[in-house]
């Protein structure tokens, strides 16, 4: 009988072979799935035997990630800010970098301590993973007023499981493109990842992206930044003089966010490098 160790190797090897990426990190993932343990103890208690149907499992899901389906997709969840998200191809796969956004959000959060009911709204929420984040972590959360806005209603369903799988009572989802239904000074919070690859790159993204992830979820037009532009503008007038807003943005984009944003009723800008030193968070405060 094989043990965890030769199994993980053997998919790892499999992996690799038909190019997908991350390949050890992917198979150690599967295994760990399949044994309902956390990928330290595959390290740990590698010369355990796999049983028959373990590895008949284990076998069904290397198979669907060396076609090409991210491993997400295939075990229909992920891990986001320690919370277990349901995933779907109807909206975009929670990445590590948006972590950084929920850092920054929740520290802003707690700045912004205004008389009425904090107001926060999650635009192009998807999964729903920043709210889940947001509204779990948030240390006054029982006084904020959570909204998420995608103009997807499959996101949107997907959203709302993930929200009443958390125990999250009172979190408002909005069928709407950005803003546009919201109100003048309506807002203290806005947080967005919204889609920012350029219409151009989308066929030269990895297969599994560019094959399985929603489009809607990555095409940001030509340069990339037509609804993070937009939402800016928008921005302006839903939210309230001193209220946060906080972006996540791809490659070479925070640049010309920030000299937009100069152009604004907008201080206090900040930029913030995810883990391979790209800026990756642009943020700024709407003006008094």
């Amino acid at each position: 009988m094989l043990t965890v160790g030769e199994v993980r190797d053997a998919a790892q090897r499999f992996l690799e072979e038909r190019g997908v990426e991350n390949a050890r990190f992917v198979s150690e993932v599967l295994v760990s799935e399949v044994l309902g343990w956390d990928r330290l103890r595959v390290y740990l208690d590698f010369e355990r035997p796999m049983s028959m149907p373990e590895r008949d499992a284990l076998r069904a899901w290397v198979r669907e990630c060396a076609g090409g389906r991210p491993w997400q997709y295939v075990l229909g969840a992920t891990d986001f800010y320690g919370h277990r998200i349901e995933v779907d191809p109807v909206a975009l796969i929670p990445r590590p970098e948006t972590e950084l956004l929920v850092d920054r959000c929740l520290e802003a959060m707690k700045e912004i301590r205004p008389a009425h009911r904090l107001r926060a709204a999650d635009v192009g929420t998807g999964t729903g993973c920043i709210l889940v984040a947001l509204a779990s972590e948030a240390g006054h959360a029982e006084e904020t007023q959570w909204i998420g806005i995608d103009r997807s209603s499959a996101a949107l369903g997907l959203a709302a499981r993930n929200i009443a799988g958390h125990g999250l009572a009172g979190v408002q989802l909005v069928q709407a493109d950005l803003l546009g239904p919201v109100g003048q000074a309506a807002l203290d919070v806005v947080v967005a990842n919204l889609p920012y690859i350029p219409a151009g790159e989308l066929e030269h993204l990895p297969r599994s992206v560019r094959d399985h992830e929603p489009h809607l979820a990555l095409d940001g037009g030509a340069e990339g930044l037509d609804l993070v532009f937009a939402l800016m503008e928008q921005s302006e007038r839903a939210l309230r003089p001193n209220g946060w807003l906080g972006m996540e943005l791809g490659i070479h984009q925070a640049a010309a966010v920030r000299e937009r944003l100069g152009q604004g009723p907008w201080d206090k800008i900040e930029t913030i490098r995810d883990y391979a030193g790209i800026e990756r968070i642009v943020t700024a405060y709407r003006a008094c």
